[in-house]
């Protein structure tokens, strides 16, 4: 069991990347122009990746392989193209990540500070 928090993680091929790996905690990161944001892999699961802030990362903001049973909650993703009819600062539906079947089903609205 792993923690990754408070960072600022840039110009990388993969911002972080879990692989082989289980309960894991992703927060309160700032992933900015990666190739990927978050990248999870082979047999990696119940991670949890929340509050963390996803900017310009070119290949995908997030991936996972197959179907991986991870947390994907409360993070900010500047593709999300959503919106907030009730104004609790969550986006009403849900952020997918690709190639899985997971979503963020509580995308903010704005970035976590």
């Amino acid at each position: 069991m792993n923690s990754i928090s408070g960072n600022l993680v840039s110009n990388n091929l993969c911002g972080i990347r879990i692989q082989i790996s289980e309960n894991n905690t992703v927060s309160e990161n700032n992933l900015i122009n990666n190739t990927r944001g978050v990248f999870i892999c082979c047999s990696s699961e119940n991670n949890e990746i929340h509050f963390n802030n996803f900017f310009e990362n070119h290949g995908f903001n997030a991936y996972e392989t197959y179907e991986l049973m991870n947390k994907w909650d409360n993070n900010y993703w500047d593709d999300y193209t959503g919106i907030d009819e009730d104004n609790d600062g969550y986006g009403d539906t849900p952020y997918n990540i690709p190639m899985g079947t997971n979503n963020d089903s509580k995308p903010l609205m704005n970035p976590f500070e």
